[in-house]
């Protein structure tokens, strides 16, 4: 809210505030479930529905989201590649070649690969997928930790290809039209973290609220600038968006351009602490769930068990 306030007072906007609350999960939850048409573990969506629907309600018909800011000028932190392949020597790329290439797509920073880099690694393009993979298993989300054994009832498990996510992942990363590895994880991004997520959380949810959105970032020339940028250009020095926050430094107040990034996260665990309207919802989708043979009962349980945990880490 600070840096909104920054803004407004920048452009001279007349802003206006909402601060979500636990009614707004319990209050609004199914009418999103069904809005969103498929399972999903994005909470906000919930605050970018309570945004959109204050919209509605103040007169607005058509919005703008800054989505894909991020994918087109490399503001993910999940973009990590390895030094310059011939850079390395004889040792490190055997190396590559058995394997061992996913803790430095993971912890180097970022860099350009040229095609000859690309091609005398080839092994890095099957390995640039699973990183991204397994940036994913490594976020905050508890289940992303988990084995499909863990989550899933042995019946139900039999009938499902447990491999097809990450190949899906890999299929993507194959397919990008580019040689830098970097460039190839911003495809992935564009494909999936993109089209397959946000877009559709924004749309569907400013479509619940009755309102037209447009994606500035997505303007065709911008699209066409941002892939004609070199990847160091875009993330210089491991900075996130460099190239981007360079163009708006005389445009956008100093706080926002040198603050970190954060999302649009709710204190869920908090509030499912102390909101029996929060706890009747999600206690109650827990049990209904249970009866569906499909998630194991031990699963379920330790799934209501781990926002009350983190919330008393939080409280304390």
């Amino acid at each position: 809210m600070r840096y909104a306030r920054i803004a407004a007072r920048h452009f001279g906007l007349d802003l206006r505030e909402h601060y979500i609350t636990p009614d707004d999960i319990a209050g609004s939850m199914r009418d999103i479930a069904r809005a969103t048409t498929s399972p999903s573990a994005t909470l906000s969506a919930v605050p970018t529905f309570a945004c959109a629907r204050r919209a509605h309600a103040d007169g607005v018909r058509i919005m703008l989201a800054g989505d894909g800011g991020d994918e087109i000028f490399a503001g993910k932190r999940t973009l990590r590649a390895p030094v310059p392949v011939r850079a390395l020597p004889r040792a490190s790329l055997a190396a590559l070649r058995a394997g061992l290439v996913e803790p430095l797509l993971l912890k180097l920073p970022i860099s350009t690969w040229t095609r000859a880099d690309a091609e005398a690694a080839q092994p890095c393009y099957r390995a640039g997928a699973r990183a991204h993979a397994r940036a994913a298993r490594d976020s905050d989300n508890f289940i992303q930790r988990m084995t499909p054994q863990a989550l899933f009832e042995p019946d139900f498990l039999a009938h499902v290809d447990t491999a097809r996510p990450l190949g899906i992942l890999e299929a993507s990363y194959g397919a990008a039209p580019a040689a830098a590895l970097v460039n190839r994880m911003m495809y992935l991004d564009w494909k999936v973290t993109l089209a397959d997520n946000d877009l559709r959380k924004v749309g569907r949810m400013c479509e619940l609220a009755g309102i037209d959105v447009r994606y500035p970032m997505l303007d065709d020339a911008l699209i066409d600038l941002s892939a004609a940028a070199c990847p160091h250009a875009s993330s210089s020095r491991g900075r996130r968006c460099a190239i981007y926050k360079r163009a708006l430094r005389d445009f956008l107040p100093r706080e926002i351009i040198e603050k970190t990034k954060h999302g649009f996260g709710l204190p869920f665990g908090v509030w499912l602490a102390s909101s029996p309207d929060l706890q009747a919802l999600v206690y109650g989708s827990l049990d209904a769930l249970k009866q569906r043979s499909i998630l194991r009962p031990d699963f379920c349980r330790s799934a209501a068990r781990e926002p009350a945990r983190r919330a008393c880490r939080l409280l304390r």
